[in-house]
């Protein structure tokens, strides 16, 4: 069985990030508790990877998946699949059941790889206010989604981290160059 990117497992050492960063107890070193950290969700390796370390290291975060794609066969079941699998083959003794899992489809835009106004709007924002960049394919629109999910669907005062997970250098291809120039 290969994930929807053809990897067989999942990136679960992506999940070592929020343990090697400190993200387990955040309050001790920086006062901050996030509840939620926000990421993109394509092949589903990242993810995957973010939801095993969040689990095997008892953060207290709940990942967030984002989908780029709103036609993606990456759902919930092959992702249910692919950390079960993983978690298997690394001992990590965790379990998943697809309806643990929450991909939110509601930011993905168009297509894959297509730009929306809502999602350069975002990457403007991020752009203009943090000097970041995000690309109109893959972490602009998790951004967005982001953006929205912290204005408008989390509890005020649960704090969020956005997970950048590069895709730089789509941002200067001419099909997206020419899209952003009324931006």
């Amino acid at each position: 069985l290969r994930n929807c990117a053809g990897r067989q497992l999942g990136n679960w050492r992506a999940g070592l990030l929020l343990h090697d960063a400190g993200a387990g107890p955040p309050a001790e070193r920086t006062g901050y508790t996030p509840r939620y950290l926000v990421a993109s969700s394509g092949s589903l390796g990242t993810f995957s990877g973010m939801w095993l370390g969040a689990k095997y290291f008892n953060v207290g975060l709940e990942v967030v998946p984002v989908a780029v794609d709103p036609l993606a066969s990456c759902r919930e079941v092959p992702a249910a699949d692919l950390i079960n699998r993983t978690s298997k083959k690394y001992g990590l003794g965790l379990t998943c059941t697809p309806e643990e899992l929450k991909i939110n489809l509601s930011y993905a835009g168009l297509g894959y790889n297509i730009p929306d106004a809502d999602t350069q709007e975002a990457m403007r924002i991020l752009a203009s206010t943090e000097a970041i960049f995000v690309d109109p394919c893959y972490t602009g629109k998790s951004f967005r989604g982001y953006l929205d999910l912290v204005q408008n669907v989390f509890a005020h005062g649960d704090g969020a981290i956005y997970l950048h997970t590069g895709g730089i250098p789509a941002i200067w291809t001419k099909e997206h160059l020419d899209s952003m120039q009324d931006r």
